[in-house]
């Protein structure tokens, strides 16, 4: 189950910075709620990476945060998948001291942003993500320059999975 921690509107209503956290330690979803409570985030937690997958069809984010080891889909092929559909949303990978032992290459396709060591002190995470955010919003400035440049131009590099592509990329 994905679980939303603030409303998708801020009181002066504008909408809000969403962000999706994947972790298959709850005790480590409640530390990231904890954590990042400021009243410009909408965070959705989930222990289920396909769950997150999923969402992740319907709804784009401005950061995704994944753990590296997870049962089903790791962090590096969930993060991946998230560049291929939503090259502007900004990523990080929650790491342990072990997980970064022969992930080189991977992660360059996952094209992460930014790893926070477990376990992180809540200004570094805070820091990562006020960090993702700007440079979400340099990848958006970038993207409409582009589109500025060239009008009528298709620069669309995303595509949906079906849910039975999300089992197999699940099962590989």
């Amino acid at each position: 189950p994905i679980r939303i921690r603030a409303p998708t509107h801020g009181s002066d209503g504008y909408s809000m910075h969403r962000l999706i956290a994947i972790d298959d330690e709850p005790g480590v979803l409640r530390e990231l709620e904890r954590t990042l409570q400021d009243p410009g985030l909408q965070l959705e937690t989930t222990s289920d990476p396909v769950a997150a997958l999923e969402r992740l069809r319907d709804t784009e984010f401005d950061v995704v945060i994944a753990d590296c080891r997870m049962p089903e889909v790791d962090g590096v092929r969930l993060l991946t998948e998230v560049r291929k559909r939503h090259p502007h949303t900004v990523r990080l990978m929650l790491i342990g001291h072990a997980d970064m032992r022969g992930r080189g290459a991977a992660l360059n396709d996952a094209g992460i942003f930014r790893f926070v060591a477990k376990p992180w002190g809540a200004p570094e995470l805070r820091q990562a993500v006020a960090d993702a955010l700007a440079q979400r919003g340099r990848l958006l400035e970038a993207g409409r320059a582009l589109r500025a440049a060239a009008p009528g131009a298709d620069f669309s590099i995303r595509r949906r999975l079906t849910v039975g592509e999300l089992r197999k990329l699940a099962n590989a």
